[in-house]
């Protein structure tokens, strides 16, 4: 991260970092353009009549599963009661994006799994069971999202 003054948050995911980048790169393209700087991505959130403009800084870390997501935001100009106020939010848009992230994960696995089923006029009990079991599974994961 640059030298600023950040506070921030950090998560694990039980993916690779790069497929963690790349996901938080299409998350933040909602709401704004993330500038790859390199070892991180940085995004402006534009000011508003409400509020100031806040500057997020992201990382992926690590080169195997597990790894590290972290978002901060610059604080060097901001007094203590914006530095709570912005704090609080970085953590909400950090369990935000994993949630989001772990939710579009298992909806493809659902996705992968209703297209290994047979058609409906050659299903087997077996084969149906198979599937409502891992069907099960995974929503049960999504459950714990």
């Amino acid at each position: 991260m640059p030298d600023e003054e950040v506070a921030g948050y950090s998560t694990s995911f039980d993916f690779s970092q790069e497929k963690i980048r790349l996901a938080w790169w299409k998350y933040a393209k909602k709401f704004a353009l993330p500038k790859n700087m390199r070892t991180h991505y940085e995004i402006t959130i534009p000011a508003t009549e409400n509020a100031r403009s806040v500057v997020i800084f992201t990382q992926s870390l690590g080169e195997s599963k597990p790894s590290t997501f972290k978002l901060g935001i610059k604080t060097n100009d901001m007094s203590k009661e914006e530095k709570q106020k912005y704090s609080k939010q970085a953590k909400a848009m950090l369990l935000d994006f994993k949630r989001w992230y772990y939710l579009r994960h298992y909806e493809e696995q659902l996705e992968k799994l209703e297209k290994s089923l047979p058609s409906s006029s050659s299903v087997n009990w077996d084969a149906w069971m198979e599937y409502v079991k891992k069907r099960e599974e995974i929503l049960k994961k999504v459950r714990g999202v």
